[in-house]
């Protein structure tokens, strides 16, 4: 394959993170929440009680970060812990159910926004090549973090931390960064 056929790949990733960014903060605004937010209370508002394990999995972040922006959720009265044991239930309060489903309505507006244009099959067809090419993209960088560990990959709106033992759960390609 011709390099020059996936020069406009390779710009995607750092121009939509931009662009989810500012339409993120854009839509946040007047309200206590940051765009690092979504992730959590998406991931928590999609589930019936998540633990903080389970929230790494699926958060590209390690679980310090992941602890800190609970907290600061938990802070805003947004979550709560519902349980007692040493194992977290994490789970929305009233005010977090209504910032989850205002967030449900911006993505739907936004979606609508940056793809609106884009006919159905042609974005169904780009999400099914987006999913192979972060599956070949977890497999490229394991085999290299076998060899060379990272501290940490940096994106345009964030970081996602790698550890040595290289997890490609953790690590996706995609999605916001600075979580």
């Amino acid at each position: 394959m011709d390099y020059r056929a996936i020069v406009p790949l390779l710009t995607y990733p750092d121009r939509m993170s931009r662009c989810l960014k500012v339409l993120a903060e854009e839509s946040l605004d007047g309200t206590a929440l940051k765009p690092h937010h979504v992730p959590f209370i998406f991931a928590v508002g999609t589930r019936d009680g998540v633990s903080q394990k389970e929230l790494c999995a699926v958060i590209p972040v390690d679980k310090s970060r992941v602890s800190t922006v609970i907290h600061e959720l938990m802070g805003l009265g947004l979550v709560y812990n519902g349980s007692s044991r040493k194992t977290w239930d994490i789970r929305l309060t009233d005010a977090g159910r209504e910032a989850f489903r205002t967030m449900e309505r911006g993505l739907s507006s936004l979606c609508e926004e940056i793809f609106g244009p884009v006919p159905e099959e042609d974005l169904r067809e780009f999400v099914g090549m987006t999913v192979k090419i972060n599956a070949r993209v977890d497999e490229v960088m394991a085999s290299r973090l076998v060899r060379r560990p990272l501290l940490s990959i940096t994106g345009t709106m964030g970081c996602y931390y790698i550890e040595e033992k290289f997890e490609p759960h953790r690590f996706n390609g995609c999605g916001t960064n600075h979580l």
